[in-house]
């Protein structure tokens, strides 16, 4: 797919020009298929088909988001578990500058960070 260019919120357009035309027919069950395809993949169905066809003759995978919706998925979790570790740090800065001791709890919680992220590595 060298030849795509992403536009955010569009389904990609060609900035080499197909100069080229196949068609093929569908029933409407597989063509039902084709566009729930093509719109996870972010292309329009008749793209996906070039896309897809293209990719069987080459001996490659169909075009796909899944892996960066996987990697979305894990950037998510991994921002939440990020904003909860700022919360503690937050909350035990409160408590040091209130009380001049750190929190009982600061030392767990900084084990457990330090042990997920080696376990990370």
């Amino acid at each position: 797919m060298s030849a795509v260019a992403q536009r955010p919120g569009r389904a990609r357009r060609y900035t080499k020009a197909r100069d080229r035309q196949v068609k093929f027919r569908a029933t409407a069950e597989e063509y039902a298929l084709l566009v729930e395809a093509a719109r996870s993949a972010g292309l329009t169905p008749s793209g996906y088909a070039a896309e897809a066809a293209l990719a069987a003759a080459r001996g490659v995978r169909a075009p796909s988001l899944l892996p960066m919706r996987e990697a979305l998925v894990e950037l998510m979790a991994a921002r939440t578990q990020v904003r909860r570790f700022a919360v503690n740090v937050n909350q035990a800065v409160k408590a040091l500058n209130a009380t001049g001791e750190a929190p009982d709890w600061l030392a767990t919680a900084v084990a457990i960070t330090d042990e997920s992220n080696a376990n990370r590595h």
